[in-house]
């Protein structure tokens, strides 16, 4: 009697699997019928009366409430001018190719990963007409924002798209979708909406997934955000949390980065002598990984934090090791540049940001050595100028540690003038700037760190 309920129940939960899948493939037919009516600015109306079939079980086919009928398929496909391919298994298949593409991509293999995104690509006619379709453009969607960012409208349809039909993913498709807008927003520099992104992924996220580092690397982009919102204390706890998940894991290229982004975190606090043990611990494993770019990275950070602990000598070290690794960003230059002004060493400063007019420095930077210069030339009008300049520049790119570190330039230049009153107002505009910045927004972390 009891091996007979086990088979009926066994039966029954067989059933049922078959149901939803069924029901599953209904809805992402419909919809994709729908999509391709809308994409073809027509109303339904239109299609109703073209084909001679009734709106209503047209619109209940769209919304996955009907099987379309087999005596509809041939015409509704020949009016949208589709092929559509009905094999249920390629929504298993395309599924698989997402995950491995994100397994590629958490692990850091790139050369992996083009090469799945290659394959998926040569059979687009497979999968972009069937019941893998959704999924294709969550992959197209990840593909434009990794390696083709410039290709803002591109990603904006797929976005939109998505977003339209996200009720036919599941939670950690949704999860995926979400932390792939997360970073083309950290790209975009818009971290307060990259934030909230993230925020939702970690809300859908299941805890059980299908690439099992998907929870850590939300958590990595979300210290990444953290930071550069100014949020160090935040950054740091979700920063050791994504850490502990990656070494679950054996995740270890990330690991790398993420020991990074500690040091980054102990330097906005102003633990500088920590941040920078952390630094130079990284250097010596980046050895065995013969990465220059990740050691160019390192020795970038070493520089930044030492010109903010004052030590101008070590910052300059550190910056010319990152230019001989083939460091490509203005960074290490206005190191180089403050430092020498820092130390007075005013003729060899000029002579360094002179030798820098023909080289390709973004108008960022250049507003930064022209402060430097008129400051030792005594220009004052055009220092003051340029500084207001800077300023404004520094919130659009939400730097906020450079507008602090001009700021305080600015502040020694009206004491040396004696012009306490501006010196005031200096003051207080950045006694505002640092406590803007420490309000630390504890309301979402139970929601970063109680998952």
């Amino acid at each position: 009697m009891l091996e007979f309920f086990m088979v009926i129940n066994m039966t029954f939960q067989s059933v049922k699997i078959i149901d939803n899948k069924e029901l599953e493939l209904r809805r992402i037919l419909g919809a994709y019928l729908k999509y391709q009516r809308e994409f073809d600015d027509l109303s339904l109306n239109y299609v109703s009366e073209s084909l001679n079939i009734n709106k209503g079980y047209l619109s209940e086919v769209e919304n996955g409430k009907r099987n379309l009928s087999y005596n509809h398929y041939d015409e509704i496909m020949d009016f949208y001018d589709i092929k559509f391919n009905f094999e249920k298994n390629i929504l298993e298949e395309i599924t698989i190719k997402l995950y491995e593409i994100l397994r590629n991509y958490i692990n850091a293999n790139i050369v992996s990963e083009k090469e799945i995104f290659k394959e998926v690509f040569q059979d687009k006619n497979r999968y972009s007409d069937s019941y893998g379709f959704f999924v294709f453009k969550l992959i197209q969607l990840f593909y434009h924002i990794r390696f083709q960012i410039d290709n803002t409208c591109e990603i904006d349809e797929l976005k939109e798209l998505i977003k339209k039909y996200l009720f036919l993913y599941t939670e950690e498709e949704k999860a995926i979708f979400y932390d792939i807008l997360a970073q083309y927003y950290i790209i975009r520099k818009k971290y307060s909406k990259s934030y909230d992104y993230l925020i939702k992924a970690r809300e859908v996220c299941p805890d059980i997934t299908n690439v099992t580092a998907l929870r850590a690397t939300i958590l990595y982009h979300i210290t990444i955000v953290l930071q550069r919102l100014n949020k160090p204390s935040l950054a740091f706890i979700c920063c050791r949390e994504a850490m502990n998940e990656f070494r679950k894991e054996k995740i270890y290229n990330r690991l790398f980065y993420l020991d990074i982004y500690e040091g980054n975190c102990l330097s906005r606090m102003q633990l500088y002598l920590e941040a920078e043990k952390v630094y130079l611990s990284v250097l010596e494993n980046t050895f065995f990984l013969n990465d220059a770019r990740l050691t160019c990275t390192i020795y970038d950070n070493l520089s930044w934090n030492c010109l903010k602990n004052k030590k101008y000598e070590d910052s300059i070290f550190y910056a010319k090791k990152s230019i001989e690794l083939g460091n490509n960003s203005d960074d290490a230059y206005t190191h180089i540049a403050y430092s020498l002004f820092k130390l007075d060493k005013k003729s060899e400063c000029i002579e360094f940001i002179n030798n820098l007019e023909g080289d390709n420095i973004n108008e960022f930077s250049r507003m930064l050595n022209n402060i430097i210069l008129y400051r030792i030339l005594n220009e004052d009008r055009k220092l003051l100028y340029e500084l207001e300049q800077y300023y404004d520049g520094c919130k659009v790119n939400g730097d906020y540690e450079m507008e602090l570190l001009v700021r305080n330039l600015q502040l020694d230049f009206y004491k040396e003038k004696k012009d306490f009153e501006a010196a005031v107002f200096v003051n207080d505009q950045i006694q505002a700037t640092l406590d803007k910045n420490n309000e630390e927004d504890f309301s979402k972390l139970s929601s970063l760190i109680l998952f």
